[in-house]
């Protein structure tokens, strides 16, 4: 189950069955059993925010051994466990653990699907240390290898991901003229006419359309494209949600857009969207997105709700947070200049 959801004090708890357990019952386990369970005190460490590399190397070590006889479970788990240590800000045991597949051919995969998957991760990795190059490498070799996936739908999906991922990636790196930013937002949504289609997703970009809702929503917040967040924001009244991932993401990029022109709503989209997202218990990462979107409506005009706390708390639970918080604790020093605040803090955003 979801350790959020367990509440305060659910990863401590479980770390000390798991160890109990590791005692008394770990010379039982089966192959299959020990991953998962290796898998488990790694998520558990996750949640915490801080990763034993101990515990990351013997996942390595439980993958390496297991990998020839179960291919795809095994990638499973490990692309499972790179992305808990990815979002607890631990790229080198992310990147650690996926590693053994970064030049791996479908077959030792368990098929292309499995393949892509690895690409995208990898990709995900390179934009959170700012390698953005390397993410659109990555990128682009995953969807050459979707493209020859046989299945039309599972063709289809995961073309669908690598643009919305690739949309978020441009937007992001600042290298890259807004011209080029709008291209792959577009080729992500499957529309030419950006501002018609913030309009039509701000009603309608529920249900399967809710990741190129969030692709789109995202980029115009990050590039800062007034003219896409007007379309988006003019329909206010009329705004889809949803439940499933990522509207709470969604929720806190209409904050950053509604910031300017109503404070009050903004901020309680911020506290709604921080709650859905985990509050206290989300992963770092998740943390480091909801002070940057608090960051980004402060700058637009929202009365701070307290960031300076959110940041010490996110420290003092996080060490490997440190780098950035310290991004975003002088991001706020170059208020009012908004544009350079909003430089600092938006790549924080959740992807």
């Amino acid at each position: 189950p979801s350790l959020r959801v367990l509440g305060a004090g659910a990863p401590a708890r479980l770390a000390r069955e798991l160890a109990w357990f590791e005692i008394t019952g770990g010379t039982l386990l089966r192959a299959k059993e020990r991953l998962r369970h290796d898998g488990a005190v790694l998520a558990v460490q996750a949640a915490e925010g801080r990763i034993d590399p101990a515990a990351s190397e013997r996942l390595v070590a439980t993958c390496a051994a297991l990998r020839e006889d179960y291919p795809a479970e095994v990638l499973d788990a490990a692309l499972a466990a790179a992305a808990l240590a990815r979002e607890a800000l631990d790229l080198a045991a992310a990147a650690a653990l996926i590693e053994p597949w970064a030049r791996a051919e479908a077959v030792a995969c368990g098929g292309r699907a499995n393949l892509v998957r690895v690409g995208e991760e990898r990709a995900r990795q390179a934009a959170a240390s700012g390698r953005w190059k390397d993410a659109r490498r990555h990128l682009e070799r995953a969807d050459e290898i979707a493209g020859r996936m046989a299945d039309q739908a599972e063709r289809s999906g995961a073309q669908a991901r690598i643009a919305c991922l690739r949309a978020a990636v441009v937007a992001d790196d600042a290298t890259v003229s807004d011209d080029e930013a709008r291209g792959a937002v577009a080729a992500a949504v499957g529309a030419s006419d950006l501002v018609a289609e913030a309009a039509r997703l701000a009603v309608a970009g529920a249900g399967a359309a809710r990741h190129a809702h969030h692709a789109l929503l995202r980029a115009a917040v990050r590039r800062q494209d007034e003219v896409v967040l007007a379309a988006y924001t003019d329909q206010r009244t009329a705004w889809c949600e949803g439940k499933e991932a990522p509207f709470a993401q969604i929720a806190l990029l209409r904050a950053v857009a509604l910031a300017a022109g109503d404070a009050p709503a903004a901020a309680t989209l911020l506290a709604d969207a921080a709650a859905r997202l985990g509050g206290d218990q989300a992963s770092p990462a998740t943390r480091l997105a909801v002070a940057a979107a608090t960051l980004a409506a402060i700058a637009h005009g929202l009365p701070d709700p307290g960031l300076a706390a959110q940041l010490t708390a996110l420290r003092r639970r996080c060490p490997a947070a440190t780098a950035a918080v310290e991004a975003l604790e002088r991001a706020a020093t170059l208020l009012p200049d908004r544009h350079a605040c909003l430089a600092e803090a938006l790549p924080l955003l959740l992807r």
